[in-house]
């Protein structure tokens, strides 16, 4: 009988601290504004990149948009470094290599592909992250019902941060 309380008083204990992780893992930012767009998600996704001063690190399962090519050309020779990881299950096909070839050219943009990675984030300068259901495709700005979150806070970019970085050490390199 003493056994199985002890059981419980220690089950319940390790339920608790568990909810309590996960609790403080997903409490919103005190300084966090977020806004959230539905329509206009190409633009919105420009305007975002092309503010990025100093680092842009973008996880992202499909990018075929000519539009984030241009960006990025802009913000490379702005001195902006980039990593680009994409998905090597995205659906972008050639159309997607030959973007990413270009991007692997830029000398401040760096590129890398891995699988079984769905993500569509980006971090601008530690401080703002980008994330939402919208790949990075005209068929996903244009034809679908997607959205695009913009949170500012430097301590939720952070968490995507650890992410992209546990993602990164692990893809390869190129756009092979």
């Amino acid at each position: 009988m003493i056994l199985m309380k002890r059981t419980i008083l220690v089950a319940g204990l390790i339920l608790a601290i568990a909810v309590l992780a996960v609790t403080s893992q997903t409490q919103p930012a005190s300084n966090a504004t977020v806004a959230v767009a539905f329509t206009g998600l190409e633009g919105t996704l420009l305007t975002a990149l092309g503010q990025t001063g100093r680092t842009l690190d973008a996880a992202v399962y499909d990018l075929t948009l000519d539009s984030v090519f241009t960006t990025l050309q802009a913000l490379n020779a702005k001195g902006v470094t980039a990593r680009i990881l994409l998905s090597t299950e995205g659906g972008g096909g050639q159309k997607e290599r030959e973007l990413c070839q270009k991007l692997d050219a830029l000398d401040k943009v760096e590129v890398r592909r891995r699988s079984n990675m769905h993500h569509k984030f980006a971090i601008l300068d530690g401080a703002i992250t980008l994330t939402g259901s919208m790949n990075w495709t005209p068929t996903s700005t244009k034809e679908e019902a997607n959205n695009l979150v913009t949170i500012r806070s430097a301590e939720i970019a952070a968490q995507y941060k650890a992410e992209f970085e546990r993602l990164w050490i692990s893809a390869k390199s190129g756009c092979q």
